[in-house]
């Protein structure tokens, strides 16, 4: 597998930032002002890495298929950011780009033993 191509910039994540001042409420109502600043230069940049990448036999996985969702990009939970940054992501983040994968690959989740 291979996970290439243009990482996204996200906006407002600066409100985000743990205060003193910050609390569950402000973070949660802050989690709305997240935006997706690049779109366009991403559509871009997915084209020219699928004519680069598409004649291969390894799975090839683009950033913005980790996080597009309903027509829509997902930048978060509604509890928390997935990006503690304009361009990396957050550790909450975690469950959900191992989703992401495990279904772009057609990998189930495993199950508890007992």
């Amino acid at each position: 597998m291979i996970i290439i191509g243009p990482h996204l910039e996200v906006g407002g994540t600066g409100s985000l930032s743990p205060t003193i001042f910050l609390d569950k409420d402000e973070y949660k109502e802050s989690l709305k002002l997240l935006v997706l600043l690049n779109n366009e230069y991403l559509k871009a940049a997915n084209e020219y890495f699928k004519l680069e990448f598409s004649k291969g036999d390894v799975p090839v996985i683009y950033p913005t298929k980790i996080w597009s969702s309903n027509g829509g990009i997902t930048l978060h939970d509604s509890n928390w950011s997935f990006f503690k940054d304009a361009h990396h992501v957050s550790r909450s983040s975690t469950n959900y780009i191992t989703a992401r994968l495990r279904r772009e690959l057609g990998v189930m989740p495993a199950q508890n033993s007992q």
